[in-house]
């Protein structure tokens, strides 16, 4: 999974996230997460959000992380087991998630 906003997030598959930028970069502590990530299955930032967005199918959550390096929340459903892919509207304050045939929206 990538996301960019000037720097490049990449995650993969085993959970480990990382972060890129002018040619330098490395694995982003997320220490703070319980339980950790499983998966990254999808990511979502924009460059003026302070919020890094993570799908992490395995555990059925999403989780938001200040790009800072703070937990800002982390929203979990049994909904969310087949999740693939999701969007944000941060003006709006909602996420929607496709998950499997539906769709789920939820505001954060």
């Amino acid at each position: 999974a990538l996301a960019i906003d000037g720097a490049l997030y990449a995650g993969r598959e085993d959970g480990a996230l990382y972060k890129y930028m002018n040619g330098r970069g490395g694995l982003i502590s997320l220490d703070l997460l319980d339980p950790q990530l499983k998966t990254i299955t999808a990511l979502y930032t924009v460059k003026d959000s302070p919020i890094l967005f993570i799908l992490d199918a395995a555990e059925k959550r999403i989780v938001l992380w200040d790009k800072k390096g703070a937990l800002k929340a982390q929203y979990t459903a049994t909904e969310f087991e087949n999740a693939k892919d999701f969007v944000v509207d941060e003006r709006a304050k909602e996420i929607t998630v496709l998950a499997g045939v539906k769709v789920w929206r939820f505001r954060y």
